[in-house]
């Protein structure tokens, strides 16, 4: 059987006067295309030390934690100098760790998005990602559909608008109230009993303002009094604790400042008896 000459492969590149043809390999241009942007998904339900493959540690793409592991777990990378950016869907909190133990492992929070750097044994999550799914770019033009967990850096010349803070409920134990400014900064404490003990904790570095509002109501019986610490100075200037309204049902709201990392806070009285 005799073929007609079909013409020059459609990839074909001319190579000049020696006429030498190239044919590109365009399973090689895909699989580089796709190694690029794809998501690779990482079942981590086993839980424990899930070890990434060398495949998965070097495709270039977002490695997808998911499954349902039911606890923290711990992702092992091999010793080397990566950069993998990682979303965390467990639903637990996925601990970075190379083959001989970084000094520092960083964490990934369920529902975060990170980018880990490893040189070597070290290990640093930079900042926070968007998922591959509506992603937070770096000029914002795709709003994030997920936390941003900026790891206390600087973010500079930043408007807001339209913006909201979250609300943390805790509440006291035997007269002792902590409030830890990691995990809200305003606080709505249900008094139930008088609170003998207030910690504030976590405030941030020193140079660097703190704020906590402090949402104190009174349960239906009320007489409950709040001792307050030491450390704070109050508006009036006479290092007195401020008026309490104690009636059932009452509602106190107080702000306390520091700026030298919680070695003396500054407290307002923002508003009393909202009944």
């Amino acid at each position: 059987m005799v073929l007609s000459n079909l013409g020059a492969h459609p990839d074909a590149v001319d190579m000049g006067t020696t006429r030498r043809r190239r044919i590109r390999s365009s399973a090689r241009d895909t699989l580089i295309a796709r190694s690029a942007h794809n998501t690779i998904d990482v079942d981590c339900t086993a839980g424990g030390t899930i070890v990434l493959t060398t495949t998965q540690q070097y495709a270039n793409g977002t490695i997808r934690l998911t499954g349902t592991p039911g606890a923290g777990f711990t992702i092992e990378l091999a010793d080397g100098t990566l950069q993998l950016s990682f979303i965390n869907t467990t639903g637990q909190t996925a601990t970075i760790e190379t083959a001989t133990g970084a000094t520092t492992p960083p964490t990934i929070l369920a529902g975060a998005t990170k980018t880990v750097f490893e040189r070597t044994t070290d290990l640093e999550a930079i900042a926070s990602i968007g998922s591959e799914v509506g992603a937070f770019l770096h000029d914002g033009s795709i709003p994030a559909t997920g936390d941003q967990d900026w790891a206390d850096n600087e973010l500079k010349r930043v408007r807001f608008t339209d913006t909201a803070q979250t609300v943390q409920t805790p509440s006291s134990t035997a007269g002792v109230l902590v409030l830890d400014m990691e995990l809200d900064n305003v606080c709505d404490v249900a008094l139930d009993e008088d609170v003998t003990t207030l910690t504030l904790d976590n405030p941030p570095a020193d140079g660097i303002m703190g704020v906590i509002t402090l949402i104190a109501t009174q349960d239906v019986t009320g007489t409950w009094d709040i001792t307050w610490p030491a450390a704070i100075k109050w508006e009036q200037d006479s290092g007195l604790s401020p008026a309490q309204t104690t009636t059932g049902d009452a509602v106190d709201i107080y702000a306390l400042i520091t700026i030298d990392a919680g070695t003396t806070w500054y407290g307002f009285v923002m508003g009393l008896d909202f009944s």
